[in-house]
């Protein structure tokens, strides 16, 4: 993803960052099987929604996340390694699942229109 400088006064709304990711990928073949982010240290939230600001954009590959970080996390956050917060942190773990997957599932949506 194409992200805002660590010096860079303000913080790229998601938008803003799929205009220029998609711009600097459409520079690619055409060809590629697709196309999967990291989180690259972002926040969860923020993470997720810069993929799924990307899906509404049309290109002719899939965009999809390998986001280990952002995915475990809340959950291990959630847990705090104590075993009476299991189901806290599988809470937290499927929360992040479903989200991500949401997100890159809504350009499939957004075209079965």
């Amino acid at each position: 993803m194409v992200l805002e400088g660590e010096s860079y006064a303000r913080q790229s709304i998601p938008a803003e960052v799929a205009d220029f990711t998609v711009g600097v990928l459409r520079q690619w073949p055409g060809d590629l099987a697709g196309v999967a982010f990291l989180s690259g240290g972002q926040p969860p939230e923020r993470a997720t929604a810069n993929l799924e600001a990307m899906q509404d954009h049309r290109t002719p590959w899939p965009l999809t996340f390998s986001f280990g970080r952002a995915l475990v996390t809340p959950a291990l956050s959630a847990w705090r390694g104590e075993p009476s917060r299991v189901a806290e942190g599988q809470a937290a773990l499927i929360e992040r699942v479903a989200a991500n997957g949401a997100a890159a599932r809504r350009r499939a949506e957004l075209e079965s229109v």
